[in-house]
């Protein structure tokens, strides 16, 4: 279930999970998550409670935020690729920095290669430098959401956990 929890604690909303929730639904100054049913009853008057530590699930749901935010953002500008593509990536990067120290091109990057109309040296040259390229956005996105992290674990208080993001 994912909910939506104010400054307070309150828990104001609860949608299903895979509803798409905006902070600016519901005045900005939120959290909005998903939570383990467990963590969320009724009582007599059909109000809704959170059991545990308000504080501990502010974290929880900022944390979930962090994550969506960054991967929204790498996901901006990728291209997309089919499975099978994917799950060749670390072999054709293998391939083809081999062929950048000196070595000879496997199968892949023959193939590959001749099929672009390429060069196999430009064709490893490519896939190197989209793989750095991959990799120092991929440092980026981590030390940004270790310094959000830090700053939701310092927090004292739910408010202080909605301004850390």
């Amino acid at each position: 279930m994912k909910i939506v929890m104010n400054e307070s604690g309150a828990m104001v909303a609860r949608h299903a999970s895979g509803d798409t929730i905006k902070a600016a639904q519901y005045g900005g100054r939120v959290l909005i998550g998903i939570i383990d049913p467990a963590l969320w009853s009724q009582d007599a008057q059909g109000n809704d409670r959170l059991a545990g530590s308000s504080l501990d699930i502010a974290r929880m749901l900022a944390r979930q935020m962090i994550v969506e935010r960054i991967d929204a953002k790498m996901a901006e500008g990728q291209e997309v690729y089919p499975a099978s593509e994917i799950k060749t990536q670390s072999a054709k990067l293998a391939e083809a920095q081999a062929v950048m120290a000196g070595g000879d091109a496997g199968l892949y990057l023959k193939a590959a290669a001749k099929s672009r109309g390429d060069t196999v040296k430009a064709l490893a040259g490519k896939i190197v430098r989209k793989a750095e390229d991959d990799a120092a956005a991929a440092a980026v996105a981590e030390g940004e959401r270790v310094a959000a992290y830090a700053a939701i674990d310092k927090a004292r208080s739910i408010k202080a956990v909605i301004e850390a993001l």
